[in-house]
């Protein structure tokens, strides 16, 4: 169990930094719609999701700790925001993510 955990995490974090170099990071205050999947965001601003919408799949870190330039956000939270990635939506990506955060629920 504890294999097939760290294999998920490995997943999701392959997953994120795909969307982050290879997806685009749009300009102005975003609220991506759609299912939210594998949310560890917290009170703390802090914490990351992925977002399965219609068009796109957006990865969301969260940005608003203390010392955190928020300047740079994009992504409406209801705190002090978030900086969003997305890329085109696709099947075997939002299954791969979709799989991992089953293992981890």
């Amino acid at each position: 169990a504890a294999q097939r955990k760290a294999e998920a995490e490995q997943s999701l974090r392959e997953t994120a930094e795909i969307i982050r170099s290879t997806g685009e990071r749009p300009d102005g205050h975003n609220s991506p719609q759609g299912e939210v999947i594998a949310d560890t965001q917290t009170i703390y601003g802090g914490g990351d999701w992925f977002v399965l919408g219609v068009d796109h799949i957006w990865y969301v870190r969260n940005n608003g700790a203390d010392g955190d330039s928020w300047a740079s956000n994009n992504v409406r939270t209801g705190g002090a925001g978030a900086i969003g990635w997305r890329i085109p939506y696709d099947a075997q990506v939002a299954e791969t993510i979709r799989s991992a955060a089953t293992v981890l629920a």
